[in-house]
C-alpha cells in the first residue's frame, strides 16, 4: 500500500515539475508591471464607409516614451462585421518605436465578406468624422516582477528536489534522468526569468468603443500588448578616497568620486612634534605629492598617506616688548627673522619732542636677538635649527646717522644718540677698547634747557661763591669740584638720567686737579707783576694751552676713588684732545687771519650749527688761559685767544656722559 502511495506521488512531482518547467518562463514573461497606459488604441470611419459596406480603421499609438516589442493589436468586433465566425481581428504589430502609430482598415464589402487591411501610416491619428464614446480601461495582469519571481523560483526548485529524492531512494534510473533533467532545465528557465527582468509586458484594452458607421452606432472592444525595456538607471560606478594620516589627527575618507573627478583638499592634519608636508598616493612619498587641484581621480579607490617632518618650535622672548609668534621649523633649515618688535613699555611720560621734528618714536629701540638670557651672543639666523630654541630681545638706545658724516655704521663719531628726551652726538666710540665698538664719549647737542638747569635760565654761571678765581686754594679745591656748573649737571643726571639709563652710563674719573698738579712743569706769566700763585697766572705759551692733553676722563679710578662714579660732566680739554684730529682745523675770522700761527685751535665735532642748536657756546670743566676764567667752546672754537669769559658770569651747558652703547 506504502510503495503504490509513493508511486503515484512521485508521478504526481514529475508532472508538477514538467508543467513548472514548461510554463515557468511564459509566466513571467507575463508578467505586467501596470501603472499607466502605453498604447492609444481609436476607432473613427473611413471616409469611403457607406451602408451595407462599412469601413472602420483602428489604430494603435506608442505613448510609453518607449519602444514596444512583440506588440499585437486586438479588436471585437461587432456584428456586421462577422464573417462566418469571425468575431476578432488580432494584428501581430511587431516592433513600434515610441511615439509610432500604425492604422488598419476592417471593411465589410456588400457580399458580406470582411477583410483587413494595413494602411501605410504612422504618427498623428485622423480625428476626423469620428465620435470616441467609449469607457477606456487597461487590465492589468497578476504581477511577476521580482516578487513573483522570487516565489516561483523558490517553489519550482522545492517540486524538483523531492522529485530527485524519491528517484534516488527507490533507485529509478529513467526517473533519476529525467528528475535531472528537469533540475537542470529548470534552473536555465530561472535564468531566464531572471534576465527577464530586465524587460516588462504590458497590456492596455478600451471596452464599450462606440463608432458610428453609416449613420448607425457599433461598439468595438480593443486591446494592445507588447514587451518594453525597464526604466533602469545604471548604477554609476564611484571610486573612495581614504587618507593615511600617519599617526597623525583622524582625515575623513572622500567617497562617491567619478573616474576622472578632481578632489577638494581636506584641511591638513596635526601631529604633535612634527610639520605636514603633503599627501602621497605611496607610502614611501617616493613620487610627487598628491596635486589636489590638478590630479584626476583614476578609475579605482585610492589611499593617499600624509608625509610628515620633523619640527623644532624657536620662541622669540621680546623682554617686555610686542608679542612675537612662535615659529614652527622643519629639521635642519633656517627660521625666517621676524619684524623687529617695539616696546613702549620702556618709555618714559614725557613725549619725545625735538625743534626738528626728528625724535623717534620710542626711548628704546629693538637691536638684536640673542640665544642666551644674559644678552651676551647673538642669534645667526643663516643657523640651521636643530633643536628647541628660545631667542631674547636686547633693547637699547635709539642710534641714527648725522646728516653729512653717514658712514654705514651705527655707534662712531658725529652719530647721534636718543638719551633722555634728547639726542647726544658720539664725539669718541671705543672709549676703552677699539676692537669693542661699545664705549662711547656723546655731548648733549642742545644745551641744557631752563627747567632742565633748575635755574630758570638756560645760561648757568660757572661758579657763585665769589671767589673770583678759578682754584679756590692751592691744595684741595679742584676749580670744576667747587663749581656752580658741577652742581647744575649733577642735578640734571640725578633727575633725568640715572633712574632710566643707569644701565647704560658707565662711571668715570675725572682727574680733577689742584693748583699744584695743574701747575706742574707748566710755564706761566705773572698779573701785574705779582707772584704766581693759585689766583695769579696767565698762560705763557698760547699753543700749550689749547692742546693741553692732560685731566681727561678715565674709565678706571685715578687720583680720587670717590670720583669714580656714574655721573654727568663738562669736557676738559684733555677730553677734546683725545679726539680725532682729522675733526680739527684752523679757526678762520671774517677777514681771513688766522688766530695764531698752531694748529688744533677748531673741531667740527662741538659744532652744533648742523643740527640748528639753540646755543654754539657752552663751558668747559677745565681751568682756562687765565687764573679768573675757565674754559669754553664757542662754535667748534675751543681756543679763545682773544676774549675769554671770567667765572662768575654765564653761559650755556652742555653735559657729557661716558656709555655703554649696547
Amino acid at each position: 500500500m506504502m510503495t503504490t502511495t509513493l508511486k503515484k506521488f512521485s508521478a504526481l512531482m514529475l508532472a508538477l515539475g514538467t508543467i513548472f518547467i514548461l510554463s515557468f518562463p511564459s509566466i513571467a514573461h507575463a508578467a505586467d508591471t501596470g501603472g499607466s497606459d502605453h498604447f492609444e488604441l481609436t476607432i473613427v470611419e473611413n471616409k469611403d464607409s457607406k451602408s451595407g459596406a462599412e469601413i472602420a480603421d483602428l489604430t494603435i499609438k506608442n505613448i510609453s516614451g518607449k519602444t514596444g516589442t512583440n506588440v499585437t493589436f486586438e479588436a471585437d468586433l461587432p456584428t456586421i462585421f462577422h464573417d462566418k465566425d469571425l468575431k476578432k481581428v488580432t494584428v501581430n504589430v511587431g516592433t513600434l518605436k515610441a511615439g509610432d502609430a500604425k492604422t488598419y482598415q476592417v471593411s465589410r464589402k456588400t457580399d458580406g465578406t470582411v477583410t483587413t487591411t494595413p494602411l501605410p501610416t504612422t504618427g498623428n491619428l485622423p480625428t476626423t468624422g469620428a465620435t470616441n464614446t467609449a469607457t477606456k480601461t487597461s487590465t492589468s495582469l497578476p504581477s511577476t516582477g521580482e516578487k513573483m519571481t522570487a516565489t516561483l523560483v523558490v517553489l519550482g526548485l522545492g517540486i524538483l528536489a523531492i522529485v530527485l529524492i524519491i528517484a534516488i531512494k527507490h533507485r529509478k534510473v529513467a526517473k533519476n534522468v529525467l528528475a535531472l533533467v528537469l533540475l537542470i532545465v529548470g534552473l536555465g528557465s530561472a535564468a531566464t526569468v531572471n534576465a527577464a527582468e530586465k524587460t516588462y509586458h504590458h497590456r492596455d484594452e478600451v471596452r464599450n468603443h462606440a463608432v458610428e458607421l453609416a449613420g448607425t452606432t457599433h461598439v468595438f472592444h480593443l486591446a494592445a500588448e507588447g514587451d518594453f525595456e525597464n526604466d533602469v538607471t545604471p548604477t554609476p560606478v564611484t571610486y573612495k578616497m581614504t587618507f593615511d594620516s600617519n599617526g597623525g589627527s583622524a582625515v575623513t575618507p572622500v567617497t562617491d568620486i567619478a573616474e576622472g573627478a578632481t578632489v577638494t583638499e581636506p584641511s591638513a592634519p596635526s601631529k604633535t612634534g612634527y610639520t605636514f608636508d603633503g599627501w602621497y598616493e605611496q607610502s614611501d612619498f617616493s613620487e610627487t605629492a598628491w596635486d589636489f587641484a590638478t590630479n584626476k581621480m583614476p578609475a579605482k579607490d585610492v589611499t593617499l598617506y600624509a608625509k610628515w617632518n620633523v619640527t623644532y618650535t624657536v620662541i622669540f622672548d621680546s623682554k617686555g616688548g610686542d608679542a612675537v609668534p612662535s615659529a614652527t621649523v622643519t629639521y635642519g633649515n633656517t627660521v625666517a627673522k621676524p619684524s623687529d618688535p617695539e616696546n613702549p613699555s620702556l618709555d618714559d611720560t614725557i613725549k619725545n619732542v625735538t625743534d626738528a621734528n626728528d625724535a623717534p618714536a620710542h626711548d628704546f629701540t629693538f637691536k638684536n636677538w640673542y640665544i642666551d638670557e644674559s644678552l651676551t651672543t647673538p642669534f645667526d639666523f643663516d643657523t640651521p635649527i636643530t633643536s628647541n630654541i628660545t631667542l631674547y630681545a636686547k633693547w637699547g638706545l635709539p642710534i641714527v646717522e648725522l646728516g653729512g658724516h653717514d658712514d654705514g655704521t651705527l655707534g662712531t663719531q658725529f652719530d647721534r644718540v636718543w638719551l633722555s628726551n634728547s639726542w647726544w652726538r658720539v664725539l669718541k666710540a671705543d672709549m676703552a677698547d677699539s676692537s669693542n665698538g661699545n664705549q662711547a664719549l656723546i655731548i648733549k647737542e642742545q644745551a641744557l634747557t631752563d627747567q632742565e638747569t633748575c635755574d630758570g635760565d638756560v645760561m648757568v654761571q660757572f661758579d657763585t661763591t665769589g671767589k673770583n678765581s678759578y682754584f679756590h686754594d692751592a691744595t684741595t679745591a679742584t676749580g670744576y669740584g667747587e663749581s656752580n656748573l658741577k652742581k647744575v649737571i649733577d642735578k640734571y643726571y640725578e633727575d633725568n638720567i640715572a633712574s632710566t639709563y643707569s644701565n647704560y652710563v658707565l662711571p668715570v674719573d675725572l682727574d680733577q686737579p689742584n693748583w699744584t698738579r695743574y701747575s706742574e712743569n707748566m710755564s706761566f706769566n705773572t698779573v701785574s707783576g705779582r707772584a704766581i700763585d693759585y689766583k695769579n697766572w696767565v698762560w705763557q705759551d698760547m699753543q700749550s694751552y689749547y692742546t693741553d692733553a692732560r685731566f681727561p676722563i678715565s674709565l678706571a679710578p685715578l687720583t680720587n676713588v670717590n670720583d669714580f662714579k656714574q655721573q654727568a660732566f663738562a669736557l676738559s680739554y684733555g677730553d677734546i684732545q683725545t679726539l680725532d684730529k682729522s675733526t680739527f682745523g684752523e679757526y678762520e675770522y671774517a677777514g681771513g687771519s688766522s688766530m695764531s700761527n698752531g694748529k688744533d685751535i677748531y673741531t667740527t665735532l662741538l659744532d652744533f650749527g648742523n643740527v640748528d642748536a639753540n646755543h654754539h657756546d657752552f663751558w668747559l670743566r677745565s681751568a682756562g688761559r687765565i687764573a679768573t676764567a675757565p674754559g669754553f667752546v664757542y662754535a667748534g672754537n675751543f681756543c679763545n685767544y682773544t676774549f675769554y669769559h671770567v667765572v662768575n658770569e654765564k653761559l650755556p651747558v652742555r653735559p657729557a656722559l661716558a656709555i655703554q652703547l649696547d
